[in-house]
């Protein structure tokens, strides 16, 4: 199964040729997103110029993708993402190390959530964004780019 991140789901709302064939090939019944996208696409409409027409499109491609939900095991898997992460790049001292933001790292709370979606369901994040590469250092994780 593929976990499409924002990105993604963008170019296939945009026609991008090169993610469209590969959804094709793939079919719809391998591709899914979580809802950690989905908010973050519905807000990116409801944010955008042409908002009522954006927020329209994007609810009709939600209704055709399978959205993952969050639940406690995704929630722990976040969790010990999250403290890998700190005790990887974080300042060695523990004082420094809890006044550290996630954003210093290079990552987004979004990010960890996606990939902790993806690990818990077996899933390959399909991203282009440097964080998920990033990521991988940290907990290995499938990660393809269309």
């Amino acid at each position: 199964m593929y976990l499409l991140d924002t990105t993604h789901c963008i170019h296939l709302l945009n026609g991008d040729e090169s993610v469209v064939g590969k959804m094709k090939q793939l079919g719809l019944a391998l591709v899914c997103t979580c809802v950690i996208v989905r908010g973050e696409l519905l807000f990116g409409a409801l944010n955008s110029a042409r908002a009522s027409e954006n927020f329209q499109n994007a609810k009709e491609f939600l209704k055709d993708i399978r959205v993952l939900e969050l639940d406690e095991a995704s929630a722990d898997i976040y969790a010990s993402l999250k403290a890998a992460v700190f005790r990887t790049l974080g300042p060695g001292n523990p004082t420094k190390r809890n006044k550290a933001k996630i954003s210093d790292f290079g990552f987004s709370d979004h990010d960890l959530w996606i990939a902790s979606v993806a690990i818990q369901n077996n899933a390959i994040v399909v991203s282009g964004d440097d964080g998920f590469q990033r990521l991988q250092a940290i907990e290995h994780f499938p990660l393809e780019n269309w």
